[in-house]
């Protein structure tokens, strides 16, 4: 997709022959359900959006890499899915927004040591 001028007419035919799109207009692609279900099922574990919308033939090339950010964040406020590492809110786990708390952030850091170290198995 070109910068502000659309998809071409052979870009939007490809973009139809995925499973993934719904449908798609000048500008706009809508997704299946079921891609979007996926989609925040494997960004719940961690895999990268970029990665996610690639194996589903959605180049960034084709669509745009903002798109795919813009998606991942509608989508993930809608679901309230975190990938691993984050928490709602967008904080790290780990991280205390207040920086008075100490205890607290203390406490988060040796849980996610804890859970590194069962992870990987020592």
């Amino acid at each position: 997709m070109s910068k502000g001028r659309g998809f071409t007419a052979r870009q939007r035919a490809y973009l139809l022959s995925l499973p993934a799109v719904r449908s798609v207009g000048a500008v706009r692609i809508r997704y299946s359900e079921g891609f979007r279900e996926e989609c925040m099922r494997r960004y719940g574990r961690g895999e990268s959006p970029r990665r996610i919308f690639s194996d589903a033939g959605l180049d960034p090339e084709i669509i745009g890499a903002k798109r795919i950010e813009r998606c991942i964040a509608r989508w993930r406020k809608e679901s309230g899915v975190d990938p691993p590492g984050r928490v709602p809110g967008g904080a790290v786990r780990g991280e205390v927004r207040d920086e008075s708390d100490f205890g607290a952030r203390l406490d988060a850091l040796e849980r996610d040591v804890k859970a590194l170290r069962e992870a990987v198995g020592i």
